[in-house]
C-alpha cells in the first residue's frame, strides 16, 4: 500500500441503477493510489444491488482500492444513508459522489489531495458539467452561483451564506478531521448545505479551476417537492433550526440575515399552500373523517 495519505470516497447509492456503473468507473480509474471506496445503498427498490455487485464481482481491484458495500435492508433516507456512510470513512480525507453522478478527470483525486495537504483550508472543489432535461450544459458553480464573475478562488462560510447554492456535492472534498455535524442532521431533509457549512466553520474553500465530473440535476429520486406538497416550508424550517445551530460555530451577521431570509420564505409559502388544492383536499378530508368518527 502506497504511504500517500489514505482517501475514503463517499458513494450514497438510491434507485441509481441506471447511473451506478457509470459512477464507480470514474472512482476506480482515478491515479491515486490509496482508496477506501465506500458504496451505502439505501435498500434500492430497482436494479441497483445488483449492478453494485456485477460491478464489484467482474474486475480485478488493484491494492489501492479497499471497498466497503452496504446494502440496506430497510431504506434509511437521504440523511441518515449519508451520515451512515461518512461513519464508515477512515481516511485523512473524504470524496463525496452519490450514485447518480460521475467523475471526468483521473487526476481529480491527486490535484485534491495536493490542493489542500499542509494547508489551513479543510476543503476543494471544483466546477461541474451539469445534465438536465437531457442536455448536457457547462459551469453549473457559473449558472448557479455567478462564482466566476465574482472572481473568487477562496469561498468562506460567509459566501456560503450570501451566494445560490454553490459546491456540487460531487467535487467536494475534505479533510475528515473538520467533520462535525449537528446531532439532528438525520432530522434534515437535505444534507448537502449543512455539510458544506458545517465544515465552513472549521476553515475556508480551495475552488479549483476546471471541470472534472458531471451532476445530473433530471433525477426526479431526490426532489421533495414532487413528493412532499410541504416540502418548501419543511425545507426552509430545516434551514432555519441549522443555521441557529451553526450560529454556535460562528457568530456571523450573515448568519442571522439568511435565518430571517428563510423565515420570511417559509410564511411565504405557508400561504401559498394554504390556497392549493391539496390544502383544500385535505381539509374536506378531515371534515369527512371527523363525521364518520363523530357519527
Amino acid at each position: 500500500m502506497s504511504n500517500q495519505v489514505l482517501v475514503s470516497v463517499c458513494v450514497i447509492v438510491y434507485n441509481h441503477g441506471n447511473f451506478i456503473k457509470e459512477c464507480l468507473d470514474g472512482i476506480v480509474s482515478q491515479d491515486y493510489p490509496n482508496i477506501e471506496l465506500i458504496i451505502s445503498n439505501d435498500a434500492s427498490a430497482d436494479n441497483t444491488h445488483q449492478k453494485i455487485e456485477s460491478f464489484l464481482n467482474g474486475r480485478n481491484y488493484s491494492k489501492k482500492i479497499k471497498v466497503k458495500y452496504f446494502n440496506h435492508e430497510k431504506n434509511l433516507g437521504i440523511c441518515p444513508n449519508l451520515n451512515f456512510a461518512l461513519k464508515q470513512c477512515t481516511g485523512d480525507y473524504i470524496a463525496i459522489c452519490e450514485g447518480d453522478d460521475y467523475w471526468v478527470s483521473r487526476n481529480k483525486l491527486s490535484v485534491q489531495v495536493q490542493s489542500i495537504e499542509n494547508t489551513n483550508f479543510s476543503a476543494s472543489f471544483h466546477d461541474v458539467q451539469y445534465k438536465k432535461n437531457g442536455m448536457f450544459f457547462e459551469s453549473f458553480i457559473d449558472d448557479f452561483a455567478g462564482v466566476n464573475s465574482k472572481g473568487l478562488e477562496v469561498v468562506t462560510l460567509k459566501e456560503l451564506m450570501n451566494l445560490k447554492w454553490l459546491v456540487p456535492t460531487c467535487s467536494f472534498f475534505f479533510k475528515r478531521n473538520c467533520l462535525e455535524l449537528p446531532y439532528f442532521f438525520e432530522e434534515l431533509k437535505f444534507g448537502d448545505f449543512p455539510l458544506f457549512c458545517s465544515i465552513a466553520a472549521k476553515g475556508d474553500f480551495l475552488l479549483l479551476h476546471g471541470i472534472n465530473a458531471v451532476y445530473r440535476m433530471d433525477n426526479p429520486g431526490s426532489q421533495i417537492n414532487q413528493v412532499d406538497p410541504l416540502g418548501s416550508v419543511v425545507k426552509h424550517l430545516d434551514f432555519i433550526r441549522f443555521l441557529s445551530w451553526l450560529k454556535k460555530e460562528s457568530d456571523l451577521e450573515e448568519i442571522d440575515i439568511r435565518i430571517q431570509f428563510h423565515i420570511s420564505k417559509s410564511k411565504g409559502d405557508l400561504i401559498s399552500f394554504k390556497h392549493s388544492g391539496t390544502y383544500k383536499l385535505s381539509i374536506r378530508l378531515q371534515k369527512f373523517l371527523r363525521k364518520i368518527i363523530w357519527n
